[in-house]
């Protein structure tokens, strides 16, 4: 199975919280130390990183850098009615803007982060139009995001325009 190094993981986690990850998988595999002690395998740091709120972002960075920079399996994502992350913003947080009034842009969000810069494709502000910021390069060594857009909701139609227009360029 695929893994994650320590050296890869310290783009996400404090060495603290590298080191907690490896005692939950050394606790959970009941003196079975058949991973290397510098590596986890995917699969148990996403079962770790979902037990754990403080863990949770960092684990799952790791995973996706992992896929995404890796060249062994290829991987797909697919995301459905894309274009309703477009429209306006939805999520808020205090780390972005400690009044919460201010949506945060889809790249400053966790899970959508690695695969829009993979695309190039995300407003800098939360509903503003689409613009092609990528610098040429994917992100992606073997994998592939495959999105669709719906007109079953209500989104504006310029939000749609932009981003199609924008995934065409």
């Amino acid at each position: 199975s695929m893994t994650a190094s320590k050296e890869r993981m310290q783009k996400f986690l404090t060495d603290g919280q590298i080191d907690r990850v490896f005692r939950r998988r050394d606790e959970a595999s009941d003196g079975d130390a058949s991973d290397a002690a510098t590596e986890i395998s995917l699969d148990k740091l996403l079962e770790i990183g979902s037990g754990s709120t403080s863990l949770s972002s960092g684990c799952y960075c790791a995973v996706i850098d992992v896929l995404m920079n890796q060249t062994e399996k290829p991987f797909t994502v697919a995301m459905d009615e894309f274009n309703c992350y477009y429209d306006h913003g939805h999520y808020t947080h205090m780390d972005f803007d400690p009044t919460a009034y201010t949506f945060m842009p889809l790249n400053k969000i966790t899970i959508f982060k690695p695969f829009l810069e993979a695309m190039g494709l995300y407003p800098s502000v939360a509903g503003t139009n689409i613009v092609d910021e990528s610098e040429g390069d994917t992100l992606m060594k073997w994998g592939s995001v495959i999105v669709a857009i719906s007109d079953s909701k209500a989104v504006k139609t310029e939000f749609d325009n932009a981003l199609v227009a924008s995934a065409r360029a």
